[in-house]
């Protein structure tokens, strides 16, 4: 944690929950992502990157078997 500059105020968040079913409607996987309430946002006031993090499962034993 860092301390929150001064004049800024934290942005929100809220959870995202799916499931993935197959072709039968059976629930196949549970999926959760935690995402910024960007309509709050506003263009260069509160932020100027902008950072989307995805990363399956597969993709990380992916490249954890080949650089083993």
């Amino acid at each position: 944690m860092i301390p929150r500059p001064n004049k800024k105020k934290p942005i929100g968040v809220k959870w995202i929950y799916k499931r993935k079913k197959n072709v039968k409607g059976e629930v196949k996987r549970y999926q959760a992502r935690l995402v910024a309430k960007d309509y709050i946002q506003k263009h260069e006031i509160d932020y100027e990157e902008v950072f989307a993090l995805v990363a399956r499962l597969e993709t990380i034993r992916l490249i954890i078997a080949t650089a083993a």
